[in-house]
């Protein structure tokens, strides 16, 4: 009984101390398939549309994401082209890993995915709305 108190002891802090550290990882989300996943994608549309309503075809990209676990669970952009570097977060009530699907958004942002395929949006005030579609695939 000492032995089993000790060890709670010890995974208590243990917790406390990594999430002090901001190097906690929910439990629950180590046990979700996918997260740590890398996706490849090729953009079949890359549109804009300024506030006035004109619309720009843009030169489609490659690029690729990963699915993170830390915090609530994220999708990380690699570095370079239109979303280099982003961080947007899922929103756990919709992601379904086995389906490879899911949503992420954020203030601005929204991208749904579905077996393979990608839809991105975003909407700023000063520069007005992007669509993206891309074919992904999981590596």
């Amino acid at each position: 009984m000492r032995l089993i108190l000790i060890l709670t002891a010890l995974v208590g802090f243990q917790s406390a101390t990594a999430s002090n550290t901001g190097d906690f990882i929910n439990p629950s989300l180590k046990n979700f398939g996918g997260w740590g996943d890398v996706y490849y994608c090729e953009m079949t549309n890359f549109v804009r549309v300024s506030n006035e309503g004109k619309t720009t075809s843009s030169r489609l990209e490659r690029f690729k994401f990963t699915l993170n676990g830390l915090e609530m669970g994220a999708m990380f952009f690699g570095k370079g082209g239109y979303l280099g570097g982003a961080y947007v977060p899922i929103e756990l009530g919709s992601y379904y890993p086995e389906e490879e699907r899911w949503i992420a958004f954020d203030r601005n942002t929204t991208i749904t995915f579905k077996e393979g395929m990608l839809m991105y949006t975003d909407n700023y005030i000063a520069h007005g709305a992007t669509l993206i579609s891309a074919k992904c695939d999981k590596f």
